[in-house]
């Protein structure tokens, strides 16, 4: 048996200092497939998560210029799945196996902009001093596992709520609930 299943989730980040701390809600996709009535495989391929909280909020460094970071991240995990029948409609599902992902990190740093009327919204960056930009990308590979709750709505339908930690990057992690179909 075969099961897809749309997925929102939310992942913790942590990339260090006060304010670095995101949480947002995404959708997702995974396809699962049945080898026994005990044991899966789940494939899920997640969006481009992305975040740019920072680029609205730029941050002064020391010497006066403004910093702000975009975070996006392309995320596979690829895992084994036990299942638990607990009862007739509700069964618990442990799962462990592997995230691969790609994170791309870009910064601007600018001059500010010298101080104006419109400085109730915070500094700007001045267009004509022009704009640093890096970008890190890195590739990783990490550990993952969790389990999930879920309640079987018929035969052919089933919501679930999970919980994922993981190797992944520091502090990863996942929690998510999904609406699947088998088929």
């Amino acid at each position: 048996m075969v099961a897809t299943d749309l997925t929102a989730y939310t992942e913790y980040k942590d990339y260090g200092g006060d304010e670095s701390r995101i949480s947002d809600v995404y959708i997702g996709g995974s396809l699962l497939y049945h080898f026994t009535d005990k044991w899966a495989m789940s494939f899920q391929l997640g969006p481009e998560l992305s975040n740019c909280i920072l680029c609205w909020q730029p941050k002064e460094l020391s010497d006066g210029r403004l910093t702000s970071s975009h975070y996006s991240a392309h995320l596979y995990h690829l895992e084994a799945v036990y299942k638990h029948q607990l009862s007739s409609n509700w069964v618990v599902l442990f799962d462990t196996g592997f995230s691969l992902g790609q994170e791309v990190i870009k910064t601007t740093t600018c001059e500010p902009e010298p101080a104006g009327m419109l400085d109730i919204f915070g500094p700007t960056c001045d267009r004509e001093a022009g704009f640093e930009e890096s970008e890190e990308k890195t590739n990783k590979l990490g550990v993952i596992a969790g389990v999930a709750l879920q309640y079987i709505i018929s035969e052919n339908w089933s919501t679930q709520l999970g919980y994922k930690v993981g190797s992944y990057r520091k502090k990863f992690m996942q929690t998510s609930l999904s609406l699947s179909y088998h088929f």
